[in-house]
């Protein structure tokens, strides 16, 4: 059965259902119950574009490089701070967990966050940083800028917040994340934080 009230079946030319389905049980570490309780998924697999192409569905990899190259985002790694030089030099004879330690309070103490959840930065990180404001994803690409400067092998990572969405490795689409967090590479081993949540420490 599938609710007509939904939003995203309300004003559809096609009307999706399914019989004799068997009941959906709670697993252990299940956490996307009510995100699979009722639903019907659409994956574009490709599209004409205005010029005639083609477009095939995107790879995780045509994400990821998205991300890399796109100005709003991984560009924005390459923008030098106000006073990174300083806070470099304020870390260089630490050990790559007192830089963490060091560059992560810092961030996590001077910005104030932002409810804005757009996966794209929303201002340049050297405006942000020098206003000290920003989202969640802004304050992580910052610790990940000063980390990076200082040494310590850092790169964002994008993951999902949502408890009840399940991602399907074979539908690579950006939709599914909404957070930027920050992961540091010591020793081969990767570590992953928050610096946006004032709770959070290293």
């Amino acid at each position: 059965y599938l609710d007509t009230n939904q939003n995203m079946v309300i004003n559809t030319d096609t009307l999706l259902a399914m019989a004799n389905v068997h009941s959906l049980s709670e697993e252990p570490l299940m956490n996307s119950y009510y995100d699979n309780l009722q639903r019907a998924s659409f994956v574009l697999v490709s599209d004409k574009a205005p010029d005639g192409k083609t477009i095939l569905n995107l790879t995780w990899q045509d994400l990821g490089a998205d991300l890399i190259y796109n100005k709003t985002f991984g560009q924005q790694l390459k923008i030098k701070l106000k006073d990174e030089d300083k806070i470099v030099d304020q870390v260089k004879t630490l050990t790559p967990e007192g830089k963490i330690a060091f560059i992560f309070n810092k961030v996590r103490d001077a910005m104030d966050g932002d409810e804005n959840a757009d996966m794209y930065l929303d201002w340049p990180l050297d405006e942000a940083w020098t206003k000290k404001r920003g989202n969640a994803n802004v304050i992580n690409m910052i610790v990940c800028r000063l980390l990076t400067s200082a040494g310590v092998v850092t790169c964002p990572v994008v993951v999902s917040t949502d408890a009840d969405k399940r991602i399907d490795p074979r539908k690579p689409w950006m939709k599914h994340y909404d957070k930027v967090m920050a992961c540091a590479t010591i020793d081969g081993k990767d570590h992953v934080f928050d610096a946006s949540d004032k709770d959070n420490h290293w």
